[in-house]
């Protein structure tokens, strides 16, 4: 598995400013689906398989990652994150909206606040 410290080293300046593109990604993937979403009502099933189709095709193809073509992998990564958000953050609201009150614990408003906050994404 490759990870930013073994290609960057422990250089804090490499490791948090190539970190920036998949955070910025996958808030404009969520962002972008939220607006479609408003914009074609009924049509969320479409939107989130949508958002699934890219992020499966993003997270797949970066398999071809290797330390010689890092600045290739650019596309791919943001590919990867516009489906991670597209996925992530549209999900948790559509199912906070669609339970019952009763059924949504005050925890899970307290998740919700800090994925979209923080961007802390784990399911």
């Amino acid at each position: 598995m490759l990870t930013k410290i073994q290609v960057y080293g422990h250089d804090p300046i490499g490791v948090g400013v190539r970190g920036i593109p998949i955070g910025f990604s996958i808030l404009a993937g969520a962002c972008i689906v939220l607006v479609l979403l408003s914009v074609f009502k009924g049509h969320i099933k479409e939107l989130l398989i949508v958002s699934s189709i890219l992020m499966t095709a993003g997270c797949g193809s970066l398999a071809v990652a290797d330390v010689n073509n890092l600045n290739t992998l650019w596309f791919l990564l943001v590919l990867a994150g516009l489906g991670v958000g597209g996925i992530v953050v549209p999900a948790s609201i559509i199912c906070k909206c669609a339970s019952r009150s009763q059924a949504c614990p005050p925890h899970m408003e307290g998740n919700m606040a800090n994925r979209f906050c923080s961007g802390y994404h784990l399911p």
